[in-house]
């Protein structure tokens, strides 16, 4: 089952990441994020996240902001995307369809992941759920089978 998350799904990595659809669909919305002004309507508050082994550390930053509409990009099988690090966006897949990607990232110096969450957001700790080698190779053979198309 899906954890239920305790932040909005909007994040921006600390990398540079390349991506190439295997096979299903994805949505990225890609918002534009501005400093909050005063008395500003859907203000949220931007997040740290830390993480180490199989936990993250959300830490709340003082840094308020209003999400503004922006692009939203439909990518599907067999397409190729990148996201500059520090890119605001969240990706949306439908969890009635599989959708498998690959990815290639690169770490940018100086750089954090984070999210936006309300601005009352306290810091806590999100503790990871990993799949096991035999658990990940079952799960990379279920793909195959079930979903795996050649072009």
């Amino acid at each position: 089952p899906r954890a239920s998350p305790t932040t909005s799904p909007v994040h921006a990595h600390s990398w540079d990441l390349v991506s190439y659809v295997l096979f299903g669909r994805l949505r990225n919305d890609l918002p534009h994020v501005v400093g909050a002004k005063p008395g500003a309507r859907d203000v949220w508050r931007v997040l740290e996240i830390h993480s180490r082994g199989g936990t993250d550390d959300i830490v709340p930053t003082p840094r308020l902001v209003h999400r503004e509409s922006g692009e939203s990009v439909l990518i599907v099988r067999n397409d190729v995307y990148t996201l500059p690090a520090g890119t605001f966006h969240s990706s949306i897949v439908d969890p009635t369809e599989p959708t498998v990607t690959v990815m290639l990232a690169s770490t940018v110096a100086d750089s954090a992941d984070l999210c936006l969450g309300s601005p009352s957001t306290q810091a806590h700790r999100i503790r990871r759920n990993r799949s096991g080698q035999a658990e990940t190779a079952a799960l990379a053979r279920t793909i195959i089978e079930r979903y795996w198309r050649p072009r």
